[in-house]
């Protein structure tokens, strides 16, 4: 069992740094409400055996193994930021993160769009500018099996 809370995240190349949105919002909640945490860099082809390893349930729809993931000092471990949002929320309610406010899915509404409109020019920059060579491959992989698996 950890004694801190630990982070899953993918790596940048060097200097490694965060770059993918949802692990920032993860991040961004541990953050604010001061959670003490550190960051596992977990390359792409290694998220499925360590979330295995930990007995993280598969995600039923898209991908069953996606970052962020989380292991907490209570030996909790878990995948995707707003499940793991709600636990924060769970294990320490003060500050609130607001996940009732009602402007919430607006907003979210709004990054989808905003990512969606954006995807285009930015995906195409993230595996020769941002990741390392073997999650490149993986990902080149994985992009190449979704166009044949496409209607």
């Amino acid at each position: 069992m950890p004694s801190t809370t630990i982070l899953y995240d993918l790596p940048s190349q060097d200097p490694c740094r965060c770059w993918s949105l949802n692990p920032w919002k993860t991040r961004l909640a541990l953050n604010y409400k001061s959670i003490p945490y550190t960051t596992s860099w977990t390359e792409y082809p290694d998220i499925a055996s360590k979330y295995e390893s930990l007995n993280i349930t598969p995600n039923e729809t898209g991908f069953p193994y996606t970052i962020p993931g989380v292991s907490f000092p209570d030996g909790t471990h878990m995948q995707d930021s707003r499940p793991i949002a709600d636990k924060l929320e769970q294990m320490q309610p003060e500050p609130s993160l607001r996940l009732d406010a009602p402007v919430l899915d607006e907003v979210q509404k709004s990054v989808t769009e905003a990512l969606l409109a954006l995807a285009p020019v930015l995906m195409p920059k993230v595996p020769r500018n941002v990741l390392n060579p073997r999650s490149v491959e993986r990902r080149r992989r994985r992009n190449d099996s979704t166009r044949l698996s496409s209607p």
